[in-house]
């Protein structure tokens, strides 16, 4: 054993003497001691019981675990700070019967530290200034059982810090108590969150929406609290609120979840997200003023069969939000235009105009009244329709015409009569004529079968007529001069 582990020995030796004479259920002690680069004291935790009579032994051990950054500092490593201004250790102890208190030795001078059971938070121990060179610490924790366990001493493996450049050492206490499970550093990495607004600007009606996206690489996370100029005002991954005119800085802190195996182990990470301002100004006076609307018809009445279309035309300063449409009370549709049939009877119809403003303005408009009749009881008013064709348009006085009509109508037809200009030739569907010389303009005139005798004229055919051809022989006589 070289010089400097003798050292280290003797002073471990005398420090557990120290602690045996401390009438104490449960001891925690930290010694830091500094050493050269070439010859390192390590960094060394031990337990200790002492023995207080005839008692059932309890030789289970306190544990005690090095971390830093959530990460165990076990065997011969050298951990360095990197040049850090601030490093931070955290000492991890673990008893199933407790631990009531903790004193360590700092410079040679003894220091108690007060402490509940168990210690369920992470605590800083001690912090001091140091120079930058190669450190290594002392720790010792008894449990609160009733037994001493006199003999039995625990030496943890050695750890060496080295601190880079002059830094503020903190030594942070996590104890844990009656609960089992192997040891755990405690996560010291705060969780990452990143905030959004739906709009940074708005009045006092706006309904702000703020999102938070927050990740935890360790344990997950366990809140999000939100704050507006440091006063909170929700939690959760997303808010809703409505602000007081003025400026706003939104916040939300992300809290990370420690396991919770070794009981109420409450310390937790927490960081604060990026800050959102927003503008909020006083609301203007309510819009109070009705939209106007005016509504049409492509025909007032109508069958059963007949399709209506209306037509709205509304205005606001505020913008139209909707038009609903109405046959007496009933709604019928919404839109700017629609299409309708109904039902025999008569039909009031109107539309309703909501405008944009909140809280909302509406007007009704004019009316129209459709009157929708049973066709069985309407008169007919409907024409037969009617034409006409010729065998020929030419001929002589000697050529027979043959004329002939086609003619239809819902109510039949009753009687088709044959007109020469304003002469009447002829009644029927058919008739034969002859005509003298010229032209001659004909048509015809349907009537239909229904009470109101409805009647239509065809369009009009016209025939050429000439004479006929000369067919009398000549006439000759003949005369002599003399017999």
């Amino acid at each position: 054993m070289d010089s400097s582990a003798e050292t280290f020995a003797n002073a471990a030796s005398g420090l557990m003497h120290a602690v045996r004479r401390r009438a104490v259920l449960c001891t925690l002690v930290v010694l830091v001691a500094t050493a050269t680069a070439a010859s390192v004291a390590p960094l060394v935790a031990y337990a200790d019981h002492d023995y207080r009579g005839p008692h059932t032994w309890d030789r289970s051990r306190p544990e005690i675990f090095f971390c830093y950054n959530g990460t165990p500092l076990t065997g011969a490593d050298t951990f360095s700070s990197g040049g850090l201004g601030n490093v931070e250790i955290d000492l991890v102890v673990r008893d199933d019967s407790g631990l009531s208190s903790i004193w360590y030795i700092d410079d040679n001078i003894e220091r108690d530290v007060t402490v509940a059971d168990p210690l369920s938070t992470r605590n800083p121990f001690t912090t001091a200034l140091y120079a930058s060179g190669i450190y290594s610490l002392y720790a010792n924790a008894t449990d609160t059982s009733p037994q001493a366990n006199y003999d039995e001493v625990l030496f943890s493996q050695p750890v060496y810090l080295n601190l880079t450049s002059p830094a503020t050492l903190t030594i942070n206490t996590v104890a844990i108590g009656h609960d089992g499970g192997s040891l755990l550093c405690p996560d010291t990495v705060p969780p990452i969150i990143s905030i959004a607004s739906s709009s940074t600007s708005g009045t006092t009606d706006t309904p702000f929406v703020f999102t938070a996206d927050a990740y935890d690489e360790g344990v997950g996370i366990s809140s999000i609290v939100w704050h507006s100029n440091g006063v909170q005002i929700g939690t959760g991954n997303s808010i809703t609120e409505k602000f007081p005119a003025g400026t706003h800085t939104i916040t939300a802190t992300a809290s990370d979840t420690q396991p919770g195996e070794y009981g109420p182990f409450l310390y937790k990470n927490s960081k604060r997200s990026n800050s959102i301002t927003i503008g909020v100004s006083s609301s203007p006076p309510p819009d109070t003023t009705k939209p106007t609307i005016m509504i049409t018809a492509s025909r007032t009445s109508g069958t059963p069969d007949t399709s209506f279309v209306f037509a709205a035309s509304a205005s606001d300063a505020s913008g139209i939000g909707s038009i609903a449409w109405y046959n007496g009370a009933a709604w019928i549709g919404t839109g700017d235009k629609i299409t309708r049939t109904f039902g025999v009877g008569t039909h009031i119809i109107t539309a309703v105009a909501t405008d944009g403003a909140s809280p909302p303005n509406t007007e009704r408009s004019n009316s129209i009244r459709v009157s929708v009749n049973n066709p069985a009881l309407l008169p007919d008013t409907t024409k037969p329709t009617i034409t006409i064709t010729a065998s020929r348009t030419s001929g002589t006085t000697d050529t027979t015409f043959t004329l002939r009509a086609d003619a239809n109508d819902a109510s039949g037809i009753s009687s088709i009569t044959w007109y020469d200009g304003n002469t009447q030739i002829g009644a029927g569907v058919t008739i034969a004529q002859r005509f003298t010389v010229g032209t001659h303009i004909i048509t015809a005139t349907a009537v239909d079968g229904s009470p109101a005798s409805n009647s239509d004229v065809s369009a009009p055919v016209t025939i050429l007529v000439s004479p006929p051809p000369d067919t009398t022989p000549p006439t000759i006589t003949i005369t002599a001069s003399g017999t």
